[in-house]
């Protein structure tokens, strides 16, 4: 009988292997999966600022602002009007919604590749463990 990895185990090199994957089709299309995660986000909040995107992703203020460079080199992002001038509000430009929008559909192709062969219900029962996993992670960062 195999020995099964501990949760752990399979949580993180399974989210390796899935985010290597994603990579492989980012490159293509000029991004990887740090620059996805923050137009994902954007798409998710916006219009949003910059804090809201970095408590949005768990990761720091000055990683986010290297991001938000990138992509509006990138010319997929757009800034608006803040009422605070510190504060940066952006949007994804519509260069950018058409872009994701086309990331965002074969990211999902990608996804459903390696979800076929698992039964719906042990899928919705795994969703289910790692949403409640998830919740309890942020639980208790909130109360550090």
């Amino acid at each position: 009988m195999p020995t099964l990895l501990p949760f752990r185990s399979v949580l993180l090199k399974s989210s390796r292997i899935f985010v290597d994957k994603i990579n492989v089709y980012l490159q293509t299309q000029d991004l990887n999966y740090s620059l996805w995660q923050v137009l994902a986000t954007i798409d998710n909040l916006a219009p949003c600022s910059l804090t809201d995107i970095a408590n949005a992703l768990n990761i720091s203020q000055p990683a986010i602002s290297k991001r938000i460079v990138d992509l509006e080199n990138k010319q997929l992002i757009d800034y608006l009007p803040a009422s605070n001038r510190r504060e940066k509000i952006v949007t994804l430009s519509p260069q950018g919604l058409k872009h994701y929008q086309t990331c965002k559909q074969q990211i999902d192709l990608i996804e459903a590749k390696y979800k076929q062969d698992i039964d719906p219900q042990a899928l919705q029962h795994a969703t289910d463990v790692l949403a409640q996993f998830l919740n309890n992670l942020q639980k208790v960062d909130s109360h550090e």
